[in-house]
C-alpha cells in the first residue's frame, strides 16, 4: 500500500480503505508478496479487469469527444485550445454530476 499511495500521490490510510472496498466488491484480491512479509500485493480478478475496461472504453470516447472540438492548427493556438478543452471538460463534469444526481435521486 505505501508504494501505491507514494505514487499516486495519497496516504497510505486511503490507499489501504480504498482497496479494502475493492476487495470487498470483488474487484481486487491480496495475495502474498514474497518480497515483504506484511505488504500484500493487490491482484485484479476478473471483475476488475472488465471494470477496467470499461473505464477505459469510456474515457476514451470522452477524450475523442471532448479533444474532437479543439484542433491546433498552428503553435499560437495552443493556449485557445487549452482553454476551451478546459472549458469542455468542466461543462462536461457539470453535466455528467446532473445526470449522476438524477439516477440517485438526489
Amino acid at each position: 500500500m505505501a508504494h501505491v499511495a507514494r505514487s499516486v500521490g495519497l496516504s497510505r490510510q486511503t490507499v489501504q480503505r480504498t482497496a479494502n472496498g475493492l476487495e470487498e466488491e470483488g474487484f481486487i484480491t491480496f495475495s502474498d508478496n514474497p518480497h515483504h512479509r506484511r505488504a500484500k500485493l493487490m491482484c485484479v480478478t476478473g471483475k476488475g479487469e472488465r471494470a477496467l475496461e470499461y473505464v477505459r472504453e469510456r474515457q476514451d470516447l470522452w477524450a475523442e469527444r471532448i479533444g474532437g472540438e479543439h484542433t491546433l492548427e498552428d503553435p499560437e493556438g495552443a493556449l485557445v485550445a487549452l482553454r476551451g478543452l478546459e472549458r469542455s471538460r468542466e461543462q462536461d463534469t457539470r453535466s455528467s454530476t446532473k445526470e449522476a444526481q438524477g439516477r440517485t435521486g438526489e
